[in-house]
């Protein structure tokens, strides 16, 4: 397993914490099926390739604006409302809501 440790200071003492990357995890998941361990995988930092994270990216620089609201050529916006009509009922959308952009 690739794991690294790295020192944080707290006070005098060293705490070590483990860093894991998501090839590593994805590592981790494969040769837990392959040996059948019933044992789940730590979760991988929030980054970028995080959607829960994008679109809370997207409605900070939309300052609260939908983005059916923004001003697009006439083809995008009928693409966007029919993307938005092709994903209604599923978890993006409602991610969508949540983060206040529909």
């Amino acid at each position: 397993m690739f794991v690294y440790f790295m020192p944080e200071q707290s006070g005098v003492q060293y705490r070590y914490s483990i860093h894991l990357t998501a090839g590593h995890c994805i590592r981790m998941e494969a040769v837990y099926t392959l040996l059948e361990l019933d044992r789940g995988v730590p979760e991988v930092f929030a980054s970028c390739y995080d959607t829960r994270v994008f679109l809370r990216a997207t409605a900070a620089l939309l300052d609260g604006r939908k983005i059916t609201d923004m001003e697009l050529p006439f083809v995008q916006r009928v693409a966007l409302k029919k993307g938005l009509k092709m994903i209604e009922g599923t978890i993006l959308s409602d991610m969508l809501k949540e983060n206040g952009l529909v």
